[in-house]
């Protein structure tokens, strides 16, 4: 029916809504009704008890992670290679680094873990950091419970309870593996009493109602509203048919006689530990419930009825202008004209709803605005490393070329080869990302005087700049690259092998209306542009690793697309690389 309008729409809709109910709910009996609203108590205590189940399960996961982490940790696996050797340094060095992290673990998980410790199956003395108070370590504590049994235990994690006092005490522990032993060494545990367990699983109780808390073994954990004598009474039935006699199944609903009293027991099991959590709540209540919603419901469905004419013509005249607005609105969306904008003036559901469009709209926009700006900054952290790094070959290679030309007495180029490789240790090392013409011109003469001194070759830089260029700001290691690529490639293997030839590499620099234009020109062998390619078996020879796609990269980011660089080059005659950048200098960027 896409012609009917909605206001015929609507009419229709809400007169079947509440007329069909009320007949049919009219003809059913009070038994049919009774029983669909306890089901729909079933499912809501259900629903009540798994999420905390959810909650609780998403505890215990953490605690089993936790214990998993000191049984595998890099820490605890130094410390068992060692452990016997208590004379070595390295012994007390792991010692050291996994006691930090058993205190690190305490001071983060205070609120609900009492003690971290290991224990080992030759009796030695055990590591324990938090309150250790209710555990008894004196003596031969392998074969004292309830540690003897922990140290037999297979390697999966197990959870265990014990009576120390008034309260529970809760342990979880886990068998330690020694490898090149092919055995259990030890075994790693924490513990936490069961006030930890009361805030996870407490909860708004009707009236007589308790909740329980059994372990993998149906002994009652924790118990809350219980009298003494249900509580003796449930473990009573417990241990004498099991948790798998009394319920059915990992989780569901159930009726239960206890002390004359029927219960309607709603329980699911821990998909972590295998402990169940069971919720009782006296049937009485529930019927209180129902006899009292369905004289309601009845009263709602007749008042509806008289109703529903009237509410549908008059909330189709309040609906349709805000609805109308918002499906253009969400048109113009979908066509990608994110700066729509809807006015509901109204403080209900629709003005609510109009206002969630513009919220939306807005932080579509910004997370659109935030996502380019997230990318070009973790662009420029992954360049900024790049410029930080040198070679270690390189610096290798330089270093060992001024320990040559010191042991040959040669003073003077030992110490003007240092520094050149200062100052371009300066240069990585300072946090200015964009800097002078004049200053990348002298680092790279630094760079080339270095070359020179390892190479045995006369590496010329001459430079051409027109008046104002050499103030002119531009992305730190800019030219250097192109020099580099002259000097590895250019000017090898390209039949100037004598050792007194000039190697000239030319840079030039000059405005082209606003824009800076500069030149680095060799006179090396050239090669054919399609060839252009970065090897990585070139990192051991080079300054860093920044190359040329990175200084294109760095100039698109700082610049914009329309700057960037290009390469000419012929065989047998040399190589042009051009870069174009704003013509800017130091005072105005």
């Amino acid at each position: 029916m896409p012609h009917i309008s909605l206001k015929y729409k609507l009419s229709v809709f809400l007169i079947l809504l509440t007329l069909l109910p009320t007949l049919t709910t009219g003809i059913f009996s009070y038994r049919v009704l009774l029983k669909s609203l306890t089901e729909n108590t079933q499912k809501s205590e259900m629903s009540i008890l798994e999420n905390q189940m959810t909650n609780f399960d998403l505890a215990m996961h953490n605690f089993e992670t936790i214990l998993n982490d000191l049984v595998t940790s890099e820490s605890t696996q130094g410390f068992l290679q060692f452990r016997k050797e208590k004379e070595s340094e390295i012994y007390y060095s792991d010692l050291l680094l996994l006691t930090s992290k058993l205190d690190s673990l305490i001071s983060q998980r205070g609120d609900s873990l009492n003690m971290a410790a290991f224990l080992w199956n030759d009796g030695d003395l055990p590591l324990i950091r938090g309150n250790s108070s209710g555990m008894n370590l004196a003596g031969d504590y392998t074969k004292r419970e309830p540690f003897s049994g922990f140290l037999q235990a297979d390697a999966s994690i197990h959870w265990k309870v014990f009576t120390e006092g008034e309260e529970p005490v809760i342990y979880a522990y886990r068998t330690i593996y020694d490898a090149s032993a092919n055995a259990n060494i030890g075994v790693a545990l924490i513990n936490f009493t069961s006030e930890y367990y009361k805030e996870l699983l407490t909860r708004t109780m009707d009236k007589g109602a308790f909740y329980v808390l059994l372990d993998g073994e149906d002994r009652i954990v924790y118990t809350d509203g219980a009298s003494v004598e249900e509580e003796a009474k449930l473990q009573e039935l417990l241990w004498k048919e099991g948790a798998g006699g009394v319920l059915s199944g990992e989780k569901g609903v159930v009726s239960l006689l206890l002390e004359d009293r029927t219960y309607l027991v709603s329980f699911a099991e821990s998909e972590t530990n295998g402990w169940t959590y069971l919720y009782f709540n006296p049937l009485t209540n529930i019927n209180e419930s129902i006899h009292a919603i369905t004289w309601l419901v009845l009263f709602v469905m007749a008042l509806t009825a008289i109703l529903a004419v009237i509410a549908a013509v008059v909330l189709y005249h309040y609906l349709n202008a805000p609805i109308g607005r918002l499906s253009k609105a969400m048109a113009n969306m979908e066509k990608g004209i994110l700066e729509t904008r809807v006015d509901i003036p109204r403080r209900d559901e629709l003005g609510q709803l109009g206002d969630g469009f513009n919220q939306m709209s807005e932080k579509i926009r910004n997370l659109i605005s935030d996502i380019e700006k997230e990318q070009n900054e973790k662009r420029r952290a992954e360049i900024h490393f790049l410029q930080a790094q040198i070679t270690p070959h390189f610096l290798y290679n330089t270093l060992n070329s001024i320990k040559s030309l010191a042991r040959l007495k040669r003073t003077e180029d030992a110490a003007d080869m240092t520094t050149s490789l200062i100052s371009l240790l300066r240069l990585v090392n300072s946090g200015d990302e964009i800097i002078t013409l004049s200053q990348e011109l002298e680092y790279v003469k630094n760079y080339a005087a270095i070359m020179s001194f390892r190479r045995n070759r006369n590496f010329q830089i001459r430079a051409e700049l027109d008046a104002g260029t050499e103030n002119c700001r531009i992305p730190k290691f800019s030219l250097q690259p192109f020099v580099e690529n002259s000097i590895i490639h250019g000017f090898s293997e390209s039949g100037m092998e004598n050792g007194n030839e000039e190697y000239q590499i030319l840079v030039r620099a000059y405005f082209e209306e606003s824009r800076l234009c500069v030149q680095v020109a060799d006179n090396g062998k050239g090669f054919r542009t399609e060839t252009i390619a970065e090897k990585p078996e070139e990192n051991g020879i080079r300054f860093s690793h920044i190359g040329m796609a990175n200084v294109e990269e760095r100039i698109h980011l700082y610049f914009g697309k329309e700057y960037g660089i290009k390469v000419d080059s012929t065989p047998g005659k040399g190589t042009v690389v051009y870069l174009t950048l704003p013509g800017k200098d130091s005072d105005n960027l």
